[in-house]
């Protein structure tokens, strides 16, 4: 093992420069093209989980589950570091998902689809299906609330109601959701099988 590492010499700096690179370099360039919120462009999270990807590429001749056992190990205690992992990745998939505008057409599709009479049930069965999309609660209130109080209004619904159902809807992402964060790490950090949480 110890030799292994030594082989790798200054090759071994990759990770650390692509994270650099990533974050750093993205930041710098945003700043100078006089951007909002420069370094907010590129996320850390995103950035730290291209450099992880990097590292787990090197040293070809080993597999890639016993590096990630070492990278885990090295960095703490193995269990919870692969939570952290599952959380960047996680983290990284619904970033990509919102920026590719996923709330925004199922919200445009759903609100077209449902007649005004049931808009109160369409709305939580709307949240239910974003949130279980796209694994989680609080993104989905961000993204609905606005959106269905103004409906409501617009309707003359109850606001609180309306607002009650945009809630219980979105819990539906961080415990029903196969990809959210928090039935993931549940899952990983006891031990058992995914199928074994929901039941």
């Amino acid at each position: 093992m110890e030799k292994q590492k030594k082989n790798l010499g200054s090759v071994a700096f990759l990770p650390l420069i692509v994270f650099l690179v990533c974050y750093v370099g993205c930041g710098i360039t945003f700043t100078l093209m006089g951007a909002d919120d420069p370094f907010g462009k590129f996320p850390r999270h995103v950035a730290l989980l291209a450099g992880c990807a990097v590292a787990l590429l090197l040293n070809r001749s080993m597999d890639v589950k016993d590096k990630l056992n070492i990278m885990t190990t090295n960095m703490g205690n193995s269990g919870v570091m692969m939570i952290v992992l599952i959380y960047l990745m996680a983290g990284g998939f619904q970033g990509a998902a919102a920026a590719m505008g996923g709330k925004d057409s199922v919200v445009n599709l759903c609100l077209h689809v449902i007649p005004v009479t049931f808009l109160i049930p369409g709305v939580f069965l709307m949240c239910c299906f974003i949130s279980t999309s796209i694994g989680t609660s609080m993104g989905t209130i961000a993204a609905m609330a606005p959106i269905a109080i103004n409906v409501a209004q617009g309707a003359h619904l109850n606001v609180a109601i309306v607002g009650a159902a945009v809630i219980g809807g979105s819990y539906f992402g961080d415990n029903l959701s196969m990809i959210s964060d928090t039935t993931i790490s549940a899952a990983e950090g006891c031990g058992s099988e995914m199928k074994d949480k929901f039941k």
